[in-house]
């Protein structure tokens, strides 16, 4: 089975967002092999791991910001 990660957010109010995030969540084995699989040369292994929390964002974050050198030569 192959190596899954997935992340994920959700805008609840305003510029708060909750976001998850999970890691090898196949819990695969991560290596390296030298030429074909059979013969590995390193193999490590990491179990699941997840991660939970909230961001907010200022109003005004989003806004594209046009750097000053921009806007002396007329961008």
């Amino acid at each position: 089975m192959p190596h899954v990660d997935a992340q994920a957010s959700f805008r609840m109010y305003g510029g708060l967002q909750f976001i998850a995030a999970g890691l090898n969540l196949t819990n695969e084995v991560f290596g390296f092999y030298n030429g074909s699989p059979i013969y590995p040369i390193q193999r490590e292994y990491y179990k699941p791991s997840y991660e939970f929390g909230l961001r907010y964002t200022f109003a005004g974050e989003g806004k594209k910001l046009v750097p000053v050198a921009a806007r002396r030569c007329g961008m």
